[in-house]
């Protein structure tokens, strides 16, 4: 983690607890990417709470998470938008898988629910 978004995370009270994101910016105030909280052994289904809390954009995870299949799970089924009566306008946001993950098993979960 970059000395500068260390001393971002103190400055806005950021310490690692769960659920909580943090958008840090990056050179010349453009973003630079997010921090996230997954407290003392939070479960990887907490990872479905940044599909809502981060900006549009491409993303990734900069260490893989405990349980990477769970985690790319979970951030499907939080970011699902009930449509039945109504389109709901989507967001931009695309994760890169952590390595390892099967792909093709996460989607049919996902669709499954």
């Amino acid at each position: 983690l970059a000395p500068a978004a260390v001393v971002w995370a103190r400055a806005n009270g950021f310490s690692g607890e769960a659920g909580r994101t943090l958008v840090v910016p990056g050179e010349n105030g453009a973003l630079g990417g997010a921090l996230f909280g997954i407290g003392d052994g939070e479960g990887a289904l907490a990872f479905g709470a940044l599909s809502k809390a981060l900006p549009e954009g491409d993303w990734h995870f900069a260490s893989a998470p405990a349980e990477p299949d769970l985690a790319a799970t979970a951030l499907l089924l939080g970011g699902y938008v009930f449509t039945r009566y109504g389109k709901k306008s989507g967001r931009a946001l695309r994760f890169g898988l952590p390595a390892g993950v099967d792909a093709g098993r996460v989607r049919r979960i996902a669709d499954g629910v």
